[in-house]
Formats: C-alpha cells, structure tokens, sequence
C-alpha cells in the first residue's frame, strides 16, 4: 500500500512544471555565489557549510546533479575539517572554487 502511495506522489510530482522555479533558481545563483565568496573570505567556515547545505538541496531539487554534488562536498568536508583543532583552510577553499565553476556553468 505504501508504496503505491509513493508511487502516486511521484508521478504527480513528476507532472508539476518547475521550469519557472529553476529559471528562479538560476537567477538566485549569482547571489549566492556572491554570498560564498563573502563568507569564505571571512573564513566562516559554519555559515559556507550551510550555504553549501542549501545549495545542495535546492540542486538536487531542480535537476543539477554536478552542482549538488560539488555543494555536497563542501558540506561534508567543511562538517569533517571542524571535527579537527586546525581545520585545513586551504583545502576547503580548494572546494569553495570548485562549487563556485560549478555555479558559473549552471548559471550560463
């Protein structure tokens, strides 16, 4: 029964027109690149993890695999690095730069 629940839902959802909300969601990107930036040259490695956080949903809702996974990375390692007394800064702006090319080939 559950599943046939579940199956319903899908195929509603799957009927659902986001082409307005991803084209929302590509406009907004430009503005949390920017925020990343922010955050990151501020070395507030919680709030780009949950800028990361947030991004990665949303991604993941819309249809951008590359882009989720590359936020999902950030998140994971930042969650990792923090676990740590020196938290490596280095490589977590190494993955800030890779979600941000991420950003920019979605965004064009």
């Amino acid at each position: 029964m559950a599943s046939n629940i579940a199956l319903k839902a899908e195929q509603s959802l799957s009927q659902i027109d986001l082409s307005d909300l991803i084209t929302e969601f590509k406009k907004n990107l430009n503005n949390d690149k920017r925020d990343i930036i922010l955050v990151s040259d501020k070395g507030d490695i919680k709030k780009l993890s949950n800028l990361a956080h947030k991004l990665a949903g949303a991604s993941q809702m819309f249809g951008f695999p590359e882009l989720n996974q590359a936020a999902k990375e950030l998140e994971q390692l930042i969650k990792n690095e923090l676990l740590t007394d020196n938290p490596n800064h280095k490589i977590i702006s190494e993955f800030t730069h890779c979600l941000i090319d991420e950003i920019n080939v979605v965004e064009h």
